[in-house]
């Protein structure tokens, strides 16, 4: 009994590992990143589009969804 209940515990985490990793990720970023990129959104603001980096670019698109 415990067996089976421990296997569906186990295919049940199984099945959202991905969703719980980025999870994970997030607030990882969150905690420690957020104040950071905070203070580079002013520098990455005033250049346009072409001027930035595939990395920035990614900063903003995550200060944007994290504000």
């Amino acid at each position: 009994m415990y067996i089976l209940l421990l296997s569906e515990y186990l295919k049940k985490s199984e099945e959202n590992k991905d969703k719980n990793d980025k999870e994970r990720l997030e607030s990882y970023y969150k905690r420690n990143y957020k104040d950071y990129f905070d203070l580079m959104e002013g520098t990455l603001r005033a250049k346009n589009d072409e001027q930035l980096s595939d990395t920035e670019k990614g900063i903003l698109d995550w200060l944007q969804r994290n504000k």
